[in-house]
């Protein structure tokens, strides 16, 4: 699997609104035949290749931190998972000077608690109330992974 940065909008496009995907990442407000991606000045996305593209890894900086958006696309969960993770939060830690990083996980997606935990990230809290999903009011699980804890 290569890791390396992308800018291709129509790449990044094309992943995050896989019908799958979209299903799990897209929040009310934002239809996704409407969707544009806009890499900011905040924003590193990095690609993940087996002959062809498998996924996305979104960092976002914001004020309390960098927060992680794996975006694996659903035919390579079972082969390619674990080291899509791995992989994508390898690269982040080597390739910039970041200490730490977060997740933001509903609730009700313990799946990916397990997930995350399972890569050291540690339980920070709760935001309540944080996004709308199909209307529904959503609390996300906040978790913390330090550099030297993959």
């Amino acid at each position: 699997m290569n890791i390396e940065q992308t800018f291709d909008q129509r790449l990044i496009k094309k992943v995050m609104t896989d019908s799958e995907m979209w299903e799990k990442i897209g929040v009310d407000g934002i239809k996704k035949e409407d969707f544009s991606p806009v890499l900011r000045r905040n924003m590193l996305v990095i690609k993940a290749v087996v002959e062809n593209v498998i996924g996305l890894h979104l960092f976002v900086h914001k004020p309390s931190g960098v927060v992680f958006h794996p975006m694996l696309l659903k035919p390579f969960r079972k082969d390619y998972g674990r080291e899509f993770i791995k992989n994508g939060l390898e690269w982040f830690f080597d390739n910039t000077n970041m200490n730490s990083l977060f997740v933001e996980i509903p609730e009700h997606h313990q799946h990916n608690i397990n997930l995350a935990t399972k890569f050291n990230f540690k339980d920070v809290g709760i935001k309540k109330e944080a996004m709308k999903k199909n209307g529904i009011t959503l609390d996300l699980r906040v978790m913390k992974l330090e550099k030297g804890d993959i």
